[in-house]
């Protein structure tokens, strides 16, 4: 039965109490002599400041253009970040969002070492022969 209040046993339905939050919203505002935005997000009644930032657009970035394991790993992160700010769990979306930041530092670290490594191997040690004249 849903939608129906539990019942006792040998009594009436127990009332239910309302949760003690409200929908997660934001109050965006933008500064005067800037164009710094700052969120603030409300938790039913408590404001709760400024979000951490999920790093999801720099993790899909890296994903595609640098080393997508890694890329995959920093979506995931950032995705658990993004999943926390709406349950409103903001320890878990710090981690999430710091861990999603680590990856994608080590995506694009990992792409420019790999891509180094290619060229300097292709160039350098196979590019003998390209007829190009030695002086």
């Amino acid at each position: 039965m849903h939608g129906t209040e539990p019942l006792l046993e040998d009594g009436p339905p127990m009332k239910q109490p309302p949760p003690p939050y409200g929908p997660l919203t934001s109050d965006t505002k933008t500064a005067q002599e800037s164009n710094d935005v700052h969120v603030h997000c409300r938790y039913g009644t408590e404001q709760i400041g400024n979000l951490p930032n999920t790093w999801m657009i720099p993790a899909v970035l890296a994903c595609l253009f640098c080393c997508w394991p890694l890329g995959l790993a920093a979506i995931f992160r950032a995705s658990e970040g993004q999943h926390a700010i709406k349950t409103g769990n903001l320890q878990q979306a710090e981690a999430s969002s710091a861990s999603a930041r680590n990856l994608t530092i080590a995506s694009v670290i990992c792409g420019i070492v790999i891509t180094v490594a290619t060229l300097f191997f292709y160039f350098v040690l196979m590019g003998r022969d390209f007829g190009v004249p030695d002086y």
